[in-house]
C-alpha cells in the first residue's frame, strides 16, 4: 500500500489538480497562473463599481445638505452599500486570503512529501 501510495504523490504536482480546470484557485507547485475565467472578471469589477459607488456616496454625505424627504432613503442605501464594501473588504483581504495562504501551505506540503518519496 505504500507503494501506491508513494506513485500516486509523484503523479500529483499540487492538490490544485484534483480539481477541474475552472475549479482552480492556485497551482503552486508549478507556479502557473490561475486561468481567468469570466467569474473572475465580473467579481472584480462588481467589487470596484460597489467600492466607487460607497465613496460616492460617503462624499455626498459629507459635502452635501440631503434633503429631509430624501434621508431616509439615502440613508438607507448607504447602509446598503456600507455593509457590501465591508465584504469586499473582507473577502480581498480577510478570511479569503487566509483560506489562500493555507491552501499554498498545503500544496507546498503535498509538493515536497512528494519530491522527497521520489528521492
Amino acid at each position: 500500500m505504500g507503494s501506491d501510495y508513494e506513485n500516486y504523490l509523484r503523479r500529483v504536482q499540487s492538490i490544485d489538480e484534483l480539481l477541474p480546470e475552472e475549479g482552480r484557485v492556485v497551482t503552486v507547485a508549478n507556479g502557473e497562473a490561475p486561468p481567468a475565467t469570466a467569474r473572475t472578471y465580473i467579481s472584480g469589477v462588481l467589487a470596484i463599481v460597489v467600492s466607487v459607488g460607497f465613496m460616492a456616496m460617503l462624499t455626498v454625505l459629507l459635502f452635501q445638505e440631503i434633503p429631509a424627504n430624501n434621508k431616509e432613503i439615502f440613508f438607507t442605501g448607504f447602509g446598503i452599500m456600507g455593509s457590501l464594501f465591508v465584504a469586499i473588504v473582507q473577502y480581498y483581504f480577510g478570511s479569503s486570503l487566509g483560506s489562500l495562504k493555507k491552501t499554498e501551505a498545503t500544496n507546498a506540503a503535498a509538493q515536497a512529501k512528494a519530491s522527497s518519496a521520489s528521492t
